[in-house]
């Protein structure tokens, strides 16, 4: 079919390199997209810290420590439109 294609002058040979005998494919017909992926994440951790200090009427000094830690994360998946775009995740504790 090859060497008949050839001989016959046909100025377009691609249509009979694509296929062979079977119909299966044998030079490829271009690129092909098998997975497209792009991840991004981010992490962000804060913490505040204060301090209060106070002295009693016996003389006695009392601190007070309020520390307030926040971690967030944001995964980008390449949501859909409709997913909302960023997912938070936020904690905080105070001593």
């Amino acid at each position: 079919e090859f060497l008949a294609a050839i001989r016959s002058g046909k100025s377009d040979l691609r249509s009979v390199l694509r296929s062979s005998e079977a119909g299966k494919a044998v030079v490829s017909t271009g690129p092909r997209v098998i997975r497209d992926t792009s991840k991004s994440k981010k992490v962000t951790d804060t913490e505040d810290t204060r301090e209060l200090s106070s002295v009693l009427p016996d003389g006695k000094i009392v601190t007070e420590t309020q520390r307030t830690t926040e971690h967030e994360e944001v995964d980008d998946d390449e949501l859909p439109e409709d997913a909302p775009e960023q997912d938070f995740h936020k904690e905080s504790s105070q001593r």
